[in-house]
């Protein structure tokens, strides 16, 4: 029994572990990942099935599309390849969804992102900015927005640990200690994105938190109240925010092209009009020989020549996937976006409030950044993990409270469902 407990803890920190450091040392970690995966599916493929039916199917439609896109790409190895290991980031989400639980996965997050901010300050490393020319704290990561996601994913899984109930004391001493250090740690990368979102995300994973101080019949009155609220505050903080963008950039040393990304933009949306209905193939424009690459490398100075993107998942697609792809993308927002809303209606808990405001992280997040569909992107793996985990919930939830026979997921055993779970491993 005690075995049984500690396996889905353990198969959840190794495949956090694996997909979290490989950008950083390497994929020895992520082949043994892989490796366990298979064993698990060749011994038991209807349960991974069964939770890959629940993670929703739009993610399945833009995998295809990306597959697709091999016969139209200039280069169809690379796109293929790339294809495959989005596929597979996603096959690892759903692989830890059906034998581990949700609160195991905040704590492996809440692991791997300590010891990497930790052993990043401790390293001090500082990076150059091809972009800008400064030097900015990047510890044992590549980047420093690397290193300030990876630090706002350590404050908000403080947090959810802190606010579940019956976790261990040891757990929540952690975290009291972990959470102060991921903030400060965010504002030392002198990321100004990551610095905002974090702040959003964390008040969002507050405010629902708040909702277990009430009593339960109260719980989803106020709730509906907070995501109405949301929808007005967030906007108008946007709009206000913008105001003083100039003066937050120059904080940080930035300029109001947000360091060479608007020039980025406005090439990417020239380029994405030559191939405007379905792009030139996934993972086939940042390609070392490309002419149109290589012109971007030189003018923003990137002597790499690898390792680079749009800063922003919707350009990123219109060029890769055409018009096609950001329609998807967008309608695989909306819909995530929808399935966390209903998840913290139905169960406005630690683990809820954790799956929806990563995504709101997420979401925001993208407009500066590339994660989604990326591969092997830590990020995203964690964004299909949380909806998986969510959409799992929500159908026991239906089948035990209405007996909908389109909850696929009664199969599965119930604590693996329940967005409450709350035992240490």
């Amino acid at each position: 029994m005690k075995l049984m407990n500690v396996f889905p803890f353990c198969l959840s920190l190794l495949i956090t572990t694996a997909l979290f450091v490989n950008e950083l040392f390497g994929p020895a970690l992520l082949a043994v990942a892989l490796a366990v995966m298979a064993v698990l599916v060749a011994a038991n493929p209807r349960i991974m099935f069964v939770t890959a039916v629940n993670s929703g199917v739009i993610q399945w439609l833009i995998l295809l599309l990306l597959g697709l896109s091999t016969l139209w790409s200039g280069d169809p190895a690379i796109t293929f390849r790339a294809a495959v290991q989005v596929g597979l980031t996603i096959l690892l989400a759903i692989c830890l969804c059906s034998y581990a639980r949700p609160i195991h996965l905040v704590q492996s997050i809440n692991i791997v992102c300590g010891v990497i901010v930790i052993a990043s300050l401790i390293s001090g490393r500082r990076g150059l900015d091809g972009m800008t020319g400064m030097s900015n704290l990047v510890g044992i990561t590549n980047n420093k927005n690397t290193l300030s996601s990876y630090a706002g994913l350590l404050v908000l899984s403080s947090i959810t640990i802190l606010a579940t109930p019956r976790t261990s004391w040891a757990w929540k001493s952690v975290a009291l200690l972990a959470a102060p250090i991921g903030f400060l740690t965010t504002f030392a990368s002198y990321s100004v994105a990551v610095i905002f979102i974090t702040i959003v995300a964390t008040t969002i994973l507050v405010a629902i938190n708040l909702a277990q101080l009430l009593p339960k019949q109260k719980r989803r009155d106020y709730i509906e109240q907070m995501i109405s609220v949301g929808f007005i505050v967030i906007p108008v903080g946007g709009i206000f925010f913008s105001f003083f963008w100039d003066d937050a950039l120059r904080l940080v040393g930035k300029e109001p092209t947000l360091t060479g990304r608007t020039v980025l933009w406005f090439y990417a949306d020239r380029f994405s009009r030559d191939h405007y209905l379905i792009g030139v193939g996934f993972a086939d424009f940042w390609v070392q020989g490309k002419a149109t690459a290589e012109f971007l490398w030189r003018m923003l100075h990137i002597d790499s020549r690898s390792g680079f993107h749009f800063h922003n998942i919707y350009y990123q697609f219109s060029i890769e996937l055409g018009v096609l792809g950001v329609i998807l993308l967008v309608f695989y927002q909306i819909f995530i976006l929808r399935d966390m809303a209903k998840s913290v209606l139905d169960q406005p808990n630690a683990i809820s409030a954790f799956q929806a405001a990563f995504v709101i992280f997420l979401t925001i997040e993208e407009f500066q950044g590339v994660a989604l569909f990326q591969t092997f992107s830590p990020l995203f793996f964690t964004c299909v993990a949380c909806v998986t985990f969510a959409r799992m919930a929500r159908h026991r939830e239906i089948a035990g409270v209405e007996g909908d026979p389109r909850a696929v997921s009664r199969p599965l055993r119930s604590p693996r469902c329940e967005g409450g779970e709350t035992q240490s491993p």
